[in-house]
């Protein structure tokens, strides 16, 4: 089998969908199978509208060798990808990353809505949202023959907006390479490490709101903060911190949290995510809508006894699931009924 990748960033670009589409062409080619891919940075400095145009000519000419289409966006690549794949005949698969609607209404009001919450009630929703939640529902998530969910909690949260049938759906979930280890670390916490976009729903100024609160009790503690970094600089990163903290309003499925816990760093992180029920005796989970509880959690991870009793639990988990597991469970979607 050909399959076709259709994603928004590729490496050299940071971002976890470059990093996703790179090592899913691994996965795929392990299995024996063919990969190529065609990214939306090749048309990015046009203007909107006729790069979306380009885009589609773009992936109608490299569809026509492939069996099927694997796409890792709901929106930017997403509709050109469904259309192609439609005119061609071709099955598509589009797996979700975030939410985009949610992320574009969050940025733009500076509302920091849960998303669990985001679709429940009506909201103020600029033209753009209306028009991308329109697009979404009745060009992408119909023509595409699955919807590929990392976690089952944000399947369900877009079950009843987006008109989608569960059977229509699957949940493929994020690599989780946890090695199994003999001790957890020892010593204490002296660095908190944030990584990510500095975007609205990130919550980095409630972070360094809370940090600056806890740094007076205890002022031999750092917040180290990284944004544009490479995939590998950030893995780094994480190794040597103390304490990875993801104070994001929601997150999907968080990699960062995964990645801290592969090298036995604590976590502190949102209660609003994907993750909560597979992580929660071992990430310590805070309600950030509530500033106490994060000062509560950065003040515990202070605390030398408390701080070694987390890094037991860091140590405790192990997992094996690779892109080889991801891009099987993908290509089963792609030849499936």
């Amino acid at each position: 089998m050909r399959y076709l990748i259709v994603t928004p960033l590729l490496p050299p670009e940071s971002g976890g969908p470059a990093h996703y589409a790179a090592s899913l062409v691994k996965g795929i080619e392990a299995l024996g199978d063919r990969a190529d891919v065609v990214a939306f940075r090749t048309v990015r400095r046009y203007p909107r509208g006729v790069r979306h145009l380009l885009f589609l000519y773009l992936v109608l000419v490299r569809a026509v060798r492939a069996d099927a289409l694997i796409v890792l966006d709901t929106v930017s690549v997403a509709l050109p990808a469904v259309i192609a794949g439609w005119l061609l005949g071709k099955r598509v698969v589009v797996r979700t990353g975030g939410d985009f609607v949610w992320e574009s209404y969050v940025e733009r009001t500076k509302d920091r809505v849960p998303l669990s919450s985001f679709y429940r009630e009506p909201r103020a929703l600029s033209r753009k949202e209306h028009l991308l939640i329109w697009f979404q529902r009745h060009l992408v998530c119909r023509l595409a023959h699955r919807i590929a969910f990392s976690t089952a909690w944000q399947r369900d949260l877009w079950l009843g907006p987006y008109h989608l049938r569960t059977e229509r759906t699957a949940v493929v979930e994020n690599v989780c390479d946890i090695p199994a280890r003999a001790r957890p670390r020892t010593g204490t916490c002296r660095t908190f490490l944030w990584a990510g976009r500095r975007i609205a729903l990130k919550n980095v100024d409630l972070l360094e709101r809370v940090f600056a609160r806890v740094r007076t009790r205890h002022p031999g503690i750092e917040l180290a903060l990284l944004s544009g970094v490479s995939h590998e600089e950030t893995a780094r990163r994480i190794k040597t911190a103390g304490c990875v903290v993801v104070p994001s309003v929601s997150e999907v499925s968080s990699n960062t949290v995964v990645e801290a816990l592969a090298v036995g760093t604590p976590v502190i992180c949102t209660k609003d995510t994907g993750i909560h029920t597979q992580w929660c005796d071992t990430v310590l989970f805070v309600d950030m809508s509530h500033e106490g509880e994060l000062e509560r959690a950065l003040e515990a991870m202070c605390d030398e006894a408390t701080y070694r009793a987390w890094c037991a639990r860091a140590a405790s988990v192990s997992c094996a699931r690779s892109y080889v597991d991801i891009a099987r469970e993908l290509t089963v979607l792609c030849v499936g009924t």
